[in-house]
């Protein structure tokens, strides 16, 4: 199914509407989504927004497709997907941040994802560090976080997201990692389930959490992280350590409790339930 940009625009338009008009960030936030670039199919949506960002696009341009044959995750690794069935986008950004900074941007973008796609979920949606959204113990959504330096200066992030979404019949091998929304139980009073629905809710959630990032940075959701960690409690193997998860830090690695109760920060890694 073609995606249907009218439709966004007009879920766009009603949730803004919808909208209180106090909160941090609110009437300061850019809104997201205003160009949009759309392909039928196309590599990877990342790739096409970081060359876009060095021809010039402006912030907030928004990069989908209804199919990538390249799509990819962190490390490399693919993001295969339906055509037309889930959310396949890239958002080109030119945020107010420090080149340090920017990597935890990613835990932010998992917040946003998280607080959109509990709209259609009665079960919990959680973050598992460093960069997907659960529910359960299922993958619903994955984030790769990308930026681009001019010398020492950020230039420019490309974030892209992956949410199954519309998917009911997932392959042999993930049927047990992953899900989407629609195999999700509805909760009373959920929204009509489209991709062009989610993206709108999306895309509000994503200009206030990047607004409220530039302005106070992670430190200010280190609560939220802790309610929604998919990881918290949990023994665990990250790489070559073992231990079990004891939250996320301000600065965004993933603290780790040995045997003997050693903490480790784990900044960068792939994990597993032990």
């Amino acid at each position: 199914m073609r995606f249907d940009e009218d439709l966004l625009q007009r879920e766009l338009r009603a949730l803004r509407g919808a909208q209180p008009s106090h909160g941090l960030g609110a009437a300061l936030a850019p809104a997201l989504g205003v160009a949009i670039r759309h392909f039928e199919q196309i590599g990877s949506t990342n790739d096409e927004a970081i060359e876009a960002a060095r021809r010039g696009a402006e912030h907030g341009t928004l990069f989908i497709a209804d199919n990538q044959t390249a799509g990819r995750g962190r490390r490399g690794r693919s993001w295969a997907s339906a055509p037309g069935e889930n959310l396949l986008f890239s958002l080109l950004l030119r945020p107010n941040l420090d080149v340090r900074t920017a990597s935890r941007l990613t835990l932010a973008v998992g917040l946003a994802v998280r607080d959109a796609a509990q709209a259609y979920s009665r079960d919990a949606a959680r973050i598992k560090w460093p960069n997907d959204v659960w529910v359960g113990r299922k993958k619903l959504a994955g984030i790769l976080v990308e930026s681009q330096l001019s010398g020492n200066r950020l230039d420019s992030v490309v974030i892209g997201v992956g949410v199954n979404v519309l998917s009911r019949d997932l392959p042999s091998e993930l049927a047990d990692l992953a899900t989407s929304l629609a195999l999700c139980e509805a909760p009373d009073g959920a929204p009509e389930l489209s991709r062009e629905g989610v993206l709108a809710r999306l895309l509000i959630q994503l200009e206030r959490r990047i607004s409220e990032f530039e302005q106070l940075g992670l430190a200010a959701m280190l609560d939220e992280l802790r309610v929604h960690d998919a990881l918290l409690g949990a023994r665990v193997k990250v790489d070559d350590r073992h231990g079990v998860a004891r939250g996320i830090d301000q600065n965004g690695a993933l603290v780790l409790e040995e045997a003997g109760g050693n903490l480790f920060r784990v900044e960068t890694g792939t994990v597993e339930f032990a």
